[in-house]
């Protein structure tokens, strides 16, 4: 390559060579990595707190020395992954904050056209990066380095594969370093990140990498099942599959549903009977009958995801969760119609209201999401503790809740025998469904729950920001950050979350992780367990039901093992890796 004609913006005085901090220990994984990262389109996947950030920070460093009017931009699926990852690289090498710049829409759009003429290294979210495109804020062809965080996420449509194609319309000379501390729930998945962020290489580590083992601390793991047993729990579930089987039925007698006792499907596999039903039978059948079809198959999909709910979360989140079909909050008017005639779920429902004490109008928890010093000094639970009753235990709700209560309380007398401090982290939510809100609801009830463990023991749920659901309007972006910090600076001692705690941000050390329920993907499996174990010995404890959810932790596992096997066999990944990776630096 002529670096004149061919490398527009190459600075040959700078670009001789390339520069690597040496004022921290250096670890020949990371050196190797950048090196790789410098020279090809690479995917970097490493172990949770084996610095994926510093070694992108080293890239971005050495692109805006190679290139000083070049384009240097980092991506983030969130604005508060963006702030953190601009603080770290602020941290880390010594790129000018005068260079940098955090971009978000809040920004005038008038002051971002301007910011992007006037700085060469951005933080953004992808979002915004093609809306500043798209209006002409910046050209593409200035581009020189795109940084990818949470690359796994760059599948089908996404916005992070929006950008890599709109960049490509106009040009290809500009290096792709996507990072991710698991490449991807399946080798599919595997593949689309590979096509649509245009990866040449990959450098994978996992946590038995002969070069990472000197910096892996031990992590136990372990499982615990809760077997039902005769429980009111069991009962529950027995009663709700005779309500599912009022509408499955209906579904095998018209051939719409096959095989099976009429009552073991998961959500997905409805979907995806519907799906072949859609494609064969409906095509064949008068539209009056399609849609009594249709209907029974949006029943039975909302009461399968109901009784996943009750399985793996309780008899609150599970009565909250149909609760809110009931009052039209989620599903179909028709699912809410039918499901209001159906006797035998009501009178269930009644059941369970009384069982609890709680008051339909109160029945989810008012805690304060806001995070303020002490907010579990008063927190404002106190209509569901009053429609509870006195004598009404929260580990009614589901027999995990008791098991996690003795799991906490133990771990910190532990702690505090040897006059240490420690910190715990609890997951729970791994449905992909949009009801993700109900997981709010379970969040909040684990909180409720240890906060009787309190002074020893400090709560704080940590949820998103969406705006539907029981829960309320939960935690905007910059609350978020500010739980994380007081998280880590010690202010609460125990992170109660869902989803959003699973990916990036610096929570910092955890001795335990919690998971409160089983997830399908070996991605949210490994994101969980790696918030552990990073400075020193951890422990990571899943609670299981007996059945179910004890196969689908098992499945999990086997396919993370099957995954990392695949992404190292080159023969398998060559079909995939894009061929035309520019070199961005002259030969010599």
């Amino acid at each position: 390559l002529n670096a004149a004609t061919e490398l527009p913006g190459f600075d040959p005085s700078l670009g001789s060579i390339w520069i690597y901090p040496t004022n921290r220990s250096v670890r020949d994984y990371q050196f190797n990595i950048v090196q790789t990262a410098l020279f090809h389109n690479t995917l970097v996947s490493l172990p949770t707190g084996l610095g994926k950030t510093f070694i992108s920070a080293v890239v971005m460093y050495n692109f805006q020395r190679w290139y000083p009017r070049g384009l240097v931009v980092f991506m983030a699926p969130t604005r508060p992954l963006v702030t953190q990852q601009l603080d770290a690289c602020h941290n880390t090498v010594g790129i000018s904050p005068t260079k940098t710049i955090e971009l978000t829409g809040h920004i005038n759009p008038i002051k971002r056209e301007k910011l992007w003429q006037e700085k060469t290294v951005f933080f953004l979210t992808p979002q915004v990066l093609l809306s500043d495109l798209e209006r002409g804020y910046f050209r593409a062809e200035d581009l020189r380095l795109i940084v990818v965080d949470e690359a796994h996420k760059a599948t089908g449509n996404h916005a992070y594969a929006q950008v890599i194609s709109k960049v490509s319309e106009s040009s290809r000379l500009f290096r792709v370093l996507a990072l991710s501390a698991t490449p991807g729930s399946d080798l599919d998945a595997v593949q689309q990140v590979f096509r649509n962020l245009l990866i040449s290489r990959i450098e994978l580590r996992t946590e038995t990498s002969l070069d990472v083992l000197p910096y892996i601390h031990d992590k136990a793991v372990e499982k615990k099942v809760v077997n039902l047993g005769n429980s009111y729990l069991k009962s529950t579930y027995d009663q709700i599959v005779t309500v599912f089987q009022t509408y499955s039925g209906k579904l095998l007698k018209a051939g719409a549903l096959t095989g099976r006792d009429g009552y073991s499907y998961t959500h997905f596999q409805l979907l995806t009977a519907r799906e072949t039903f859609r494609k064969g039978l409906a095509l064949k059948l008068p539209s009056y009958q399609k849609g009594f079809i249709e209907n029974d198959f949006a029943i039975c999909m909302s009461l399968a995801h109901a009784m996943e709910i009750l399985l793996s979360h309780g008899l609150r989140t599970f009565f909250i969760y149909l609760q809110g079909v009931l009052n039209k909050e989620k599903g179909s008017a028709m699912v809410t119609a039918e499901l209001k005639k159906n006797t035998q779920l009501q009178v269930l429902l009644d059941e369970i209201k009384e069982k609890l004490n709680i008051s339909v109008a109160n029945s989810t928890f008012e805690m304060d999401l806001t995070n303020k010093p002490g907010i579990f000094d008063e927190v404002s639970f106190s209509e569901t503790r009053r429609n509870m009753g006195k004598d009404i235990d929260y580990t009614l709700s589901h027999p995990k809740l008791a098991i996690l209560k003795d799991i906490v309380s133990n771990h910190f007398l532990a702690y505090a025998a040897k006059n240490e401090s420690t910190r715990v982290m609890i997951f729970s939510q791994v449905y992909p469904y949009k009801s993700s809100v109900v997981y709010r609801d379970s969040v909040q009830e684990i909180g409720n729950m240890l906060n009787s463990l309190r002074p020893m023991v400090k709560p704080i749920v940590f949820i998103g920001q969406s705006s539907t659901g029981t829960t309320g309007k939960g935690l905007k972006q910059k609350d978020q950050v500010q739980v994380v910090q007081q998280f880590r600076e010690g202010g609460f001692n125990v992170l109660v979350s869902t989803c959003v705690g699973e990916e990036g941000l610096d929570i910092g050390e955890v001795d335990l992780i919690v998971c409160f329920d089983a997830s399908s993907s070996p991605t949210r499996l490994m994101q969980r367990m790696g918030r552990t174990g990073r400075q020193r010995e951890g422990k990571a404890i899943f609670l299981v039901t007996q059945g179910k959810e004890e196969e689908k932790y098992r499945r999990s596992f086997n396919q993370h093992s099957s995954i990392s096997k695949s992404i190292t066999d080159p023969q398998r990944l060559e079909p995939y890796l894009y061929k035309f990776s520019p070199r961005m630096v002259p030969v010599g």
